[in-house]
């Protein structure tokens, strides 16, 4: 049985960890950029990503080869669950920004906050010192278009800094396009997104109770607060996010051959004996594929049969693995997995 890495919901892998393990892999994130040279993003996902993915090609190729995603939101969770495998928790970014912290402080890490309203992201980061003395944070500010793009010399502020762990404050699909665009270059080991956390931890936001966040509706919470701004976001979210869940649920319930473990030969899978695709196979497929990308390792699928393919994109799952259809006598075309 292969382990469960991930869940693919509408496309994108949703990475199978709780809070701790999350903090965990930042760690071991930063150290192996410091001897590797490369670059981490994270994702904080909850339903609007997902929704504003379904229509945004960009933001879902970034999503769905970020090195880390994880459910932001009970609706996330709770649509693991019916999608193959249920999600350990919830892992909310107004709480894992300040676990970050506390690590990089306790680890040397370098933290620092971009973005925010106002000076939310200066008041979040003296907060941050305060609370854990000797945690080198910084904090710089900028105009980012919607696209994620910014003059050149507004990102000079990062790269004289040079943090372990950059955190982005401006919003989905805002901040995910910025860090796709400026982290590598900028030589960032880690970059996450995280919204409206400096507001949060500023006190300019107030957050919902506890026993809100717990049972999901901490979202309901936030509308009251600010309607005019979010109650046509949530309404959106709601129109497409359960529908599509839904949709996916319903494709995946049967399929026409057991594939057991799913193993590997050499890094490729054949599918040839794949006429449709249920939960359990959908959940693996993803969970090779993110195990993969980890360990810089390549997946290869072939043998994918037409009405297999149009399953997979019928549910945004095409992504994951190569829909063409593989004779015996073709060599295997790379596949997105291969690649990333």
């Amino acid at each position: 049985m292969t382990a469960v890495h991930s869940v693919p919901i509408l496309g994108i892998p949703i990475h199978n960890v709780t809070f701790d393990e999350a903090r965990e892999r930042v760690a071991q994130m930063v150290e192996h950029s410091r001897d590797s040279g490369a670059s981490h993003q994270i994702a904080t996902v909850n339903t609007d990503f997902l929704v504003n993915a379904t229509d945004d090609a960009e933001l879902h190729r970034i999503l769905r080869n970020a090195d880390l995603c994880f459910a932001d939101g009970m609706p996330v969770v709770w649509a693991s669950k019916l999608l193959g495998h249920r999600l350990p928790e919830r892992v909310a970014g107004a709480d894992f920004v300040p676990a970050l912290c506390a690590q990089a402080a306790a680890m040397r890490h370098r933290v620092m906050f971009f973005g925010g309203a106002h000076d939310a992201a200066a008041e979040a980061a003296e907060l941050m010192r305060t609370v854990h003395p000797g945690l080198e944070i910084g904090t710089a500010t900028a105009l980012v278009d919607s696209d994620g793009t910014t003059a050149a010399g507004e990102i000079s502020q990062i790269e004289a800094f040079a943090p372990d762990v950059l955190c982005v404050g401006l919003g989905n699909p805002k901040q995910e396009k910025f860090i796709d665009r400026y982290a590598s270059n900028l030589g960032v080991p880690v970059s996450i997104g995280v919204g409206g956390t400096f507001e949060f931890l500023a006190g300019d936001v107030r957050r919902a109770p506890a026993v809100m966040q717990r049972t999901g509706f901490e979202w309901l919470y936030r509308m009251s607060r600010d309607p005019r701004r979010l109650a046509r976001r949530y309404a959106r979210d709601l129109a497409v996010f359960a529908p599509a869940i839904a949709r996916q649920w319903r494709r995946t319930r049967r399929s026409s051959h057991h594939m057991g473990s799913l193993a590997s030969n050499d890094g490729i899978i054949d599918l040839s004996e794949v006429n449709r695709l249920d939960r359990a196979t959908a959940v693996r497929l993803s969970s090779l594929t993110t195990i993969a990308r980890r360990t810089g390792n390549h997946v290869q699928y072939v043998g994918i049969s037409e009405g297999l393919g149009a399953q997979l994109a019928d549910l945004q799952l095409d992504t994951l693995v190569s829909i063409a259809p593989i004779s015996p006598s073709t060599n295997p075309p790379s596949s997105e997995s291969a690649q990333s």
